[in-house]
């Protein structure tokens, strides 16, 4: 082959990637700012201890076949754009974290070691799980009328408080049926428990509203099923009964979990911010409660 006619076929090819490099170079340098961003963001986050890890849902005390799903490590953007991330509901929400966190560590990570101690702070640590749930609960209330809706990450806010409200759920469970078993586990302060209502017929409205009542059904049917294995005695259920609701509750809290996936992210005040995230907040909590529950009757059976 000619030398002239391989270099004209080369400069041809490059001058056509070259086009497109040039076409698409904005949007590709925006892609990466927003990687380096993300990264630096995660990082840091994994640094100061705000990801409360899955191993700190497990059960040091009892083991069984089936433990309470563990808690994903929940995005820790709060807000979208740089503009927000000073403001004080993003430091409010990261203080928030850290405490459920540390509550986390202190009734779970030190069993049974470090049981006398969680015995004589029992009544202390089911009261503070009680408040972080609850202040959790209504975390968005006092910032409803300061931050604009487009501002607020729902997506990523939405499964750190499913994460969060499962540990706080399951946690208080687990104290008191390691501590006091035939004690009622006292609620956290709801206040005004709400659900979401649709303001108007647009796409994004109707398909929340469909997937929110399949989970409505789905988890009216684990509360009926569950109700009756716990309020039963032992020995009128077998261990694959139990096994099998107990995998129905973590469908269903995967299924909360994953509700606003594969949805368009533009979320705003339209449809309704703060009374889908306190049923969903509510809903989890009671979820992990069950859950844990359940898990506790499985070693009194035999498979």
């Amino acid at each position: 082959m000619p030398k002239d006619l391989h270099k004209s076929k080369v400069t041809q090819k490059e001058s056509k990637h070259a086009r497109y490099y040039t076409r698409h170079r904005e949007e590709r340098k925006a892609q990466s700012r927003d990687y380096k961003r993300d990264c630096k963001v995660v990082l840091k986050a994994q640094k100061q201890g705000l990801v409360i890890a899955s191993e700190r849902n497990t059960n040091p005390i009892r083991r069984s076949s089936i433990d309470v799903p563990s808690v994903p490590a929940p995005p820790q953007l709060l807000v979208k754009g740089n503009k927000m991330m000073s403001h004080s509901m993003y430091q409010d929400f990261i203080t928030l974290r850290n405490k459920i966190d540390d509550w986390v560590e202190r009734t779970r990570s030190h069993l049974p070691a470090m049981k006398t101690s969680l015995v004589s702070n029992f009544p202390l640590y089911l009261f503070t799980g009680a408040i972080l749930a609850t202040d959790l609960h209504l975390f968005l209330d006092k910032y409803g009328d300061i931050i604009p809706s487009h501002y607020l990450d729902v997506w990523r806010f939405h499964k750190s408080v499913c994460g969060m409200q499962l540990a706080l759920g399951s946690g208080r469970a687990q104290l008191v049926l390691e501590i006091d078993p035939d004690m009622a586990i006292p609620q956290p302060n709801w206040a005004d428990v709400t659900f979401w209502v649709p303001q108007d017929s647009t796409s994004l409205s109707v398909s929340i509203h469909k997937r929110l009542s399949l989970l409505h059904s789905k988890a009216d049917r684990f509360n009926v099923i569950s109700s009756k294995l716990m309020h039963s005695q032992i020995g009128q259920w077998t261990y694959e009964e139990i096994e099998r609701c107990i995998q129905l509750g973590q469908k269903l809290y995967m299924d909360w979990y994953t509700v606003l996936d594969d949805l368009d992210d533009d979320f705003t005040s339209i449809w309704g911010i703060c009374p889908f995230l306190k049923e969903t907040s509510h809903t989890v909590y009671k979820i992990g409660q069950t859950l844990e529950k359940l898990t506790y009757l499985l070693p009194h059976l035999s498979k």
